[in-house]
């Protein structure tokens, strides 16, 4: 972009200052190549630069006229950046920045007493008139207690994953087809339970925040039990075995060229939900250390949220949170094969991640491969079928309606 004529053209002249906006991290290179070669024409204007991508808060300067702000996930958070000294442009100018939680009382705490307006009262009544024909607090039944995708062990009661993976859960519960005698192995990728589910009613609303998406179920029917057991770990990206010789196996597998297929948040050799959760993780793991350096686990006086470290001066988070709690997930999660004589699996998934399971399953199957024969006859789409006709953002309300409502 920076080679381009209407570039180089556009900056030019001289302006109060550049703000700068752009979907991608702010400490990705290209920001860097563009703020040296407007520095190169003008060393001393201000310059803005507004990213994101990463769903994570972040600020940065690249020079003390300047600074890079980045907001944070969604509407999770609103990011605010102030600057002032452009009537005197011979002096360093000050910024500032905010991280604001994206909720009613925050926008009312900083806008005062003439925060409703109008037209903002009206789209309210609009938007409660909608939820209503929509049906959306409609309850399907009363979580006994709450489900959370990251704060907790995999194989926890209060597990999402195991929410659905579990011998009681979802996936056994509404998507098996009783009609199959085979077992059924289901898997699900964590980031398609989009949000923790909270103790109470759990309404159309809840169903819709928690998994959203409108995708069908479908299977592998018949999978050989010794590759269907291997499958899990291929996605993972790790060995089910614990012995060295089929550990090195799967590492072999795992490092051929044809790689598993990346989903469609990988961008500039980064993944966004893996970023993401690894700066939590990092708020998570600081805290903790934090107490341990104390010697106390008392309890937290503050509610769970963002604990912002930036490269800005000053304290950016708007409220003082305690870090939430995160414990390491596996991208995929799965139902357990019963331990019976049962020699053929059904590996069943939701449409979204067919893309994937086809390909692990079919280094599934090569690391029991017995000859060159047997490695090239490869699973394809066409041995891809639909197992339920229940569809993905309909089963958690199935589900509550049969065993919430007790």
């Amino acid at each position: 972009m920076i080679l381009e004529p209407w570039f180089k053209e556009a900056i030019q002249d001289k302006p109060d200052l550049f703000l700068l906006a752009g979907h991608m991290g702010i400490r990705d290179s290209d920001w860097k190549r563009v703020f040296k070669t407007i520095r190169a024409i003008h060393p001393e204007v201000p310059i803005i630069i507004l990213g994101g991508h990463y769903h994570i808060r972040d600020c940065q300067q690249l020079d003390d006229r300047s600074m890079s702000l980045a907001s944070g996930r969604y509407m999770e958070t609103l990011g605010w950046m102030s600057l002032s000294g452009l009537d005197k442009p011979a002096e360093k100018p000050n910024f500032s920045r905010r991280y604001l939680d994206a909720n009613r009382l925050t926008y009312q705490f900083h806008a005062g007493d003439q925060f409703d307006t109008i037209e903002g009262v009206q789209t309210t009544e609009r938007l409660t008139k909608a939820a209503q024909e929509f049906d959306i607090d409609r309850k399907f039944g009363v979580a006994p207690h709450s489900y959370y995708g990251y704060r907790v062990p995999p194989t926890s009661d209060e597990s999402l994953g195991y929410l659905f993976t579990g011998p009681e859960g979802v996936l056994q519960t509404v998507v098996k087809d009783p009609g199959r005698k085979n077992p059924m192995l289901a898997f699900v990728h964590s980031t398609s339970l989009r949000a923790d589910l909270y103790a109470g009613n759990f309404t159309v609303n809840d169903q819709f925040i928690t998994m959203p998406f409108n995708n069908s179920f479908q299977y592998f029917p018949d999978v050989p039990r010794v590759t269907a057991d291997k499958v899990l770990g291929v996605l993972n990206g790790k060995s089910p075995a614990q012995d060295d010789a089929q550990s090195s196996q799967m590492k072999r597998h795992l490092e051929t060229k044809e790689g598993l297929p990346r989903d469609e948040s990988f961008h500039l050799g980064h993944d966004v939900d893996q970023h993401y959760l690894d700066w939590i993780r990092l708020q998570s793991e600081d805290h903790h250390h934090e107490l341990s350096a104390r010697s106390t686990n008392q309890t937290p006086s503050t509610s769970y949220g963002y604990v912002t470290k930036d490269e800005c001066p000053d304290d950016g988070d708007d409220v003082i949170h305690t870090p939430v709690p995160f414990v390491r997930q596996t991208p995929y999660v799965a139902t357990t094969i019963p331990d019976d004589s049962a020699d053929l699996i059904d590996v069943v998934f939701d449409s979204f991640i067919a893309k994937f399971l086809l390909v692990a399953i079919n280094k599934a199957r090569a690391m029991n491969a017995t000859s060159t024969d047997d490695r090239t006859e490869n699973y394809t789409r066409d041995d891809i079928k639909e197992y339920n006709p229940v569809k993905s953002n309909e089963i958690l309300g199935i589900y509550a309606q049969s065993k919430w409502n007790n």
